[in-house]
């Protein structure tokens, strides 16, 4: 195979890959590309794109001449096929079909030229292909030139490297002594692996083989230098294949970003949020020991009562919130100087070239920033729900001092179902569940407003957790919660009932509904509480009654009875 547009005095010398599966055609552009006699045409013919692409892997060609319909391509995809791979061989297309706009889409796509069968004659074919040739020669000079004198003149803030392909340095700009302490001079010439952390020197050795090989054209990954004060510092690796005359595989180029603040500050928050995550740990196991003393007490029966049983929950619970609160507010503050330190860091290389950006965004950089002050926001949201724990026993035990007032229960239901409007509400793996009121005419009741709101609101929750479980089986379900009101018979107490059509409650769980730390859901789902301290509400608080309803495969309803007279008998 003779050297791309290798001339004599007398002779050019044209490589021509021929693509065309009819015989007799291929003849005549045979015959068309002898006729010139300054110009010598050596041409290979294949019928597939496949065959094409193969030749192309292993041989040099200055042109491609093509048919836009071959058996294994149609139309415009020929050309694509070839820009898939990689391949920058220039291509003049010669086919049948005198289109002028595919003629236009062809040139779009690629094709240096449009030349239609029947309308071209040998001269104007040679020449066609000749100029196409010596276009792409042109305009690859060109690229490289630019190429090179981008890297170094937008790139001088990091190093710039080239190897060949035995991973000898070739060329480091004034960078690299900037950021690993070794000179230019010294390292020209000496292995790149000399210079990689020991323990990534393998990783290093793979990704370089897989290049020079030629299995990739390119690679991003990070990875660490030594330094010359013997320490080290991580790096971003940019790099590509590099290209002699001939196409062969001459080297590789590319850049060395040092990122190694960045890493600082990614394992800063990285350490912070196990801390945080710990001290979560220990507030659960703090509270599992309240709870597993109290089962203790219960079945020894050595529970003296209740309000001593809050007071040592209450004590348990002070010490882990008040070491939580005292660590959450500075966290958030080396939180935020870390993320200062990022965007420092961000600021100091403001448009950073488009593979670098593209790494940012796979190492999920910007997920860490966000995710980490949400985490602490969650741990201050934990720790507020611990303290409406303690203000839920010690409603349950008679300490809260509140003043009754007189209030419409309706309203009431309303808030309560509002505040869970995004439990109801239709979610992506599930539909709405329907709430039907049938209020009924019923008076001001006097009451401790804020204790009704808080029993409502724990049988609304559980009928939603009941209906979810059952639509995870039963996705054909219509979930529906009912709400009834009226008076009593005697129109002495309001009425109210809530149902749902979940599962029910088994007769077995039915009898320790109410009592203290019982729940049926998983670990860290509920505390057991809610309706304990409900029904202490109502039966202690107001004089009323809290009863279970349950058919299990039929649904649940509690029924609360509140007196408008309570201390009447």
């Amino acid at each position: 195979m003779k050297s791309p547009l290798k001339a004599t005095v007398n002779c050019i010398y044209l490589n021509v890959l021929l693509l065309e599966d009819n015989t007799t055609e291929a003849k005549l552009i045979q015959d068309l590309l002898s006729q010139t006699n300054n110009i010598q045409v050596e041409l290979t013919r294949v019928r597939l794109v496949s065959q094409a692409i193969q030749l192309l892997h292993k041989n040099t060609f200055d042109v491609i001449l093509l048919d836009l319909s071959l058996p294994d391509s149609q139309g415009l995809d020929t050309i694509s096929r070839f820009k898939e791979y990689g391949l920058n061989t220039p291509i003049v297309v010669l086919t049948a079909c005198q289109d002028q706009e595919l003629a236009i889409q062809a040139i779009q796509a690629g094709a240096q030229d449009y030349l239609v069968k029947g309308k071209v004659c040998g001269e104007l074919l040679i020449r066609s292909l000749r100029y196409a040739a010596q276009r792409q020669m042109s305009l690859e000079a060109l690229r490289l030139s630019e190429e090179k004198y981008r890297s170094v003149v937008n790139n001088i803030k990091e190093v710039i490297f080239q190897t060949d392909v035995n991973g000898n340095w070739t060329f480091l700009n004034p960078a690299w002594k900037e950021i690993t302490g070794f000179s230019v001079g010294a390292s020209l010439g000496t292995p790149i692996s000399n210079y990689i952390y020991p323990d990534d020197r393998p990783r290093n050795l793979v990704v370089f083989r897989t290049l020079i090989e030629g299995k990739k054209g390119d690679c991003r990954y990070q990875i660490r230098y030594l330094t010359n004060s013997g320490r080290f510092r991580w790096l971003e690796v940019q790099a590509r294949l590099t290209f002699a005359p001939d196409r062969t595989i001459s080297g590789t180029t590319g850049t060395l970003n040092d990122i190694t603040e960045e890493k600082l500050a990614q394992e800063a928050l990285r350490q912070s949020e196990a801390r945080e995550r710990q001290k979560a740990k220990e507030l659960e196991l703090a509270l599992y020991e309240i709870k597993r003393t109290e089962s203790q007490l219960v079945q020894n029966e050595k529970m003296i009562s209740l309000g001593q049983l809050v007071a040592g929950v209450a004590h348990e619970i002070n010490n882990p919130i008040g070491f939580i609160y005292s660590n959450i507010t500075p966290a958030s503050e080396y939180a935020a100087d870390l993320l200062h330190l990022i965007e420092l860091y961000q600021r100091q290389y403001p448009n950073p070239p488009r593979e670098i950006q593209e790494e940012i965004e796979a190492i999920d950089l910007n997920f860490v920033k966000e995710d980490f002050p949400q985490l602490l926001m969650s741990m201050r949201e934990g720790a507020n729900r611990i303290q409406e724990i303690v203000i839920s026993l010690r409603n349950f035990s008679h300490l809260d001092k509140a003043e009754k007032k007189t209030v419409d229960l309706h309203a009431g239901i309303d808030t309560t179902l509002m505040i869970l409007k995004h439990r109801l509400k239709k979610q992506y793996n599930r539909q709405a569940i329907q709430v039907v009121k049938e209020y009924g005419q019923i008076p001001m009741v006097k009451c401790y407003p804020g204790q009704i709101n808080q029993v409502f609101m724990n049988i609304f929750s559980n009928a939603i957790d009941a209906l979810v479980k059952r639509l995870e089986d039963d996705s054909f379900l219509i979930p529906s919660i009912r709400i009834r009101t009226g008076l009593s018979d005697c129109k002495t107490a309001v009425i109210i009932g809530i149902s749902d059509n979940g599962y029910g409650i088994p007769s077995a769980v039915k009898q320790r509904l109410f009592d203290p730390f019982f729940t049926t859901k998983a670990v860290g789902s509920g505390s057991g509480l809610g309706l304990s301290i409900s029904q202490s509400i109502i039966v202690e608080k107001h004089q009323g009654e809290l009863e279970c309803n349950s058919h299990p495969g039929r649904g649940t309803e509690f029924v609360i009875k509140l007196p408008l007279y309570p201390g009447n008998s």
